[in-house]
């Protein structure tokens, strides 16, 4: 197996081991659910929501009770543009902790470029092995036959 090989196959495990490790650690938490909205809503008139994180439209939260393993039970959604969401949770005593959006990682970022920059580099690869000429690629019709 030649050097070029070698490389490539080692590069590639290092960012599936990257991507397996980043998408372990991103997973989610076992004791949290995700509820939709209007269950979140019927759970906050009905008391059971104790907590409340808001970041951007993703709500978290916890709820009052323990779970059967005594853990708290979270929960997570997603929420509408609804203007008196704030209101509803303040006038439940709810405690409100609202955050910034999060923003893309580098990760993603560095992904969602890495197929422009493989095409680029293959490109470049092309343009030099035609620039060279001799027996490279793309040389295939210039055959050095004579006739005698």
């Amino acid at each position: 197996m030649n050097t070029l090989l070698k490389n490539i196959a080692f590069w590639t495990l290092i960012i599936l081991a990257v991507l397996f490790f980043y998408k372990f650690l991103s997973a989610n938490r076992p004791d949290q659910v995700e509820i939709s909205f209007s269950q979140f809503m019927a759970d906050i008139e009905a008391g059971r929501v104790t907590k409340v994180t808001i970041t951007g439209n993703e709500i978290g939260g916890e709820y009052g009770q323990t779970g059967p393993d005594g853990l708290q039970k979270r929960f997570t959604n997603y929420a509408p543009d609804y203007d008196d969401l704030v209101k509803d949770l303040r006038k439940s005593n709810i405690t409100i902790d609202a955050r910034k959006p999060k923003e893309s990682t580098y990760l993603v970022t560095i992904l969602s470029w890495l197929p422009m920059l493989v095409l680029i580099g293959i490109w470049i690869f092309f343009m030099r092995q035609m620039q060279s000429g001799g027996n490279k690629a793309l040389s295939f019709g210039k055959s050095k036959a004579r006739l005698s």
